[in-house]
């Protein structure tokens, strides 16, 4: 099923690394989720996509992917690196660079959730950022494993 997620704003919810996007998210689309709201909750085992509309702030002539989620409270958070993410952002999802400003862009995150992943629920954060470390786009949402 495909599960469209709400933007409330630039990155959905403003989080530490989403605090200073510089680009416009436009629309979040969930593959794989169970359910029609967040969190997207998902099986052990099974495939998951996230899309993510935006556009450029600037030009860059590269994009950087980062995936983390998000444990402990929120005086003092723990952020946790999604392991195995390649972090070339202009290959592998759909970006194709240099990145131009202005431009609409398509980000492809594509998972399959370990058959022996715990229970749990967090909120998780896609992030492209330019060689400089400015953030191009940015969300967060809530993800679920049962």
């Amino acid at each position: 099923t495909t599960t469209r997620i709400k933007v409330l704003s630039f990155c959905n919810k403003i989080g530490l690394y989403c605090r200073f996007s510089g680009g416009k998210v436009t629309e979040v689309r969930g593959f794989g989720c169970l359910n029609d709201t967040q969190p997207c909750v998902v099986e052990r085992g099974s495939k998951v996509k996230i899309e993510i509309d935006f556009t450029s702030p600037y030009n860059s002539l590269w994009a950087f992917v980062s995936v983390f989620g998000r444990t402990g409270n929120r005086f003092l958070p723990i952020y946790i690196p999604w392991y195995g993410v390649n972090r070339n952002g202009c290959h592998g999802y759909g970006i194709e660079c240099p990145l131009v400003r202005d431009k609409k862009y398509t980000y492809n995150f594509n998972m399959t959730v370990p058959k022996d992943a715990p229970e749990f629920s967090t909120e998780y954060t896609w992030r492209v950022s330019n060689v400089w470390g400015m953030t191009i786009a940015c969300y967060s949402m809530l993800l679920g494993v049962i």
